[in-house]
């Protein structure tokens, strides 16, 4: 069997979705839903229910008063925030771990995801687009292909690596190497699970957003997001900066260098704020 028809073939082999993430994109996708449905796709998982819980209790987020349920949840921090503590739950039980392949430590490719998260939503805010949290969730499951992928690039990196030397970017490298790179494979990944399309898509062209077509403009603020991170230094690993950067992205919302050290800025506070509001709960 072609090694890229091995990689495609452990896709059949992992577990379902994160049944309350799955159940929030959807719900992400419909715009229909409202808080009820909301709370109906958090309680299932009364172990999700008491982290969104403790972090609405959180100094940070912190009233008068203890919570004790989602609803009151929703009410002190709005629709939009559970939801987002709903998928940031969701998506750290599958990122959390170490990926060798990558050179990345447990907890760095959940940090990395993280941070393009939140710059996602930063820039979202910056340009203007109306859907902040969709891409925050685009962000945040941008390199869920890494998942699978980094058990077979253990065995193969250092064709990868001397690819990389040749001057090809590592996400080239993983395609010329494995046959698939991490992007279409974690797209892959998500159309297993049955997520929304748009989340497909920015998972699939967040290196190359000139190729997504209609949704060119959300996967261009994942591609941004994930640069601004790797300029950052976060979560790294061996890819380190053998990335492209298609500055088109930047004209398309026609940003300025300025705009983005600001943006740079607020995203380190924005980090440190959100790793000290979690430690906290």
């Amino acid at each position: 069997m072609l090694e890229h028809e091995s990689v495609l073939a452990r896709i059949k082999n992992l577990p379902p979705a994160p049944v309350v993430l799955a159940r929030v994109l959807s719900i992400m996708d419909n715009p229909k839903a409202g808080t009820g449905d909301l709370i109906a796709a958090i309680e299932v998982d009364p172990g999700v229910t008491a982290n969104i819980l403790r972090t609405c209790n959180s100094p940070y987020y912190a009233g008068s008063r203890q919570l004790s349920t989602l609803e009151e949840a929703v009410h002190r921090v709005g629709m939009r925030t559970v939801t987002q503590l709903a998928t940031v739950n969701g998506a750290e039980s599958l990122l959390a771990g170490a990926h060798e392949g990558y050179g990345l430590a447990p907890g760095d490719l959940w940090r990395h995801s993280m941070s393009v998260a939140l710059g996602c939503r930063l820039l979202a805010q910056r340009v203007g687009y109306s859907k902040a949290s969709l891409v925050f969730t685009g962000g945040l499951l941008h390199d869920l292909g890494k998942i699978v992928l980094d058990v077979f690039l253990k065995h193969r990196y250092t064709e990868v690596r001397q690819r990389v030397e040749q001057g090809a970017t590592f996400h080239e490298a993983e395609q010329e190497v494995l046959g698939v790179g991490h992007a279409e494979l974690g797209s892959r990944i998500a159309a297993t699970w049955d997520f929304p399309e748009s989340l497909l898509s920015m998972i699939r062209h967040h290196h190359q957003p000139e190729e997504a077509g209609e949704d060119s403009d959300i996967c261009s603020l994942v591609h941004l997001a994930d640069a601004l991170s790797h300029w950052l230094g976060i979560g790294l690993g061996r890819p380190g900066l053998a990335v492209r950067f298609e500055s088109s992205a930047v004209r398309k919302f026609k940003l300025k260098p300025d705009d983005l050290d600001r943006i740079m800025i607020e995203l380190v506070e924005k980090m440190e704020e959100t790793e000290r509001t979690l430690v906290a709960a």
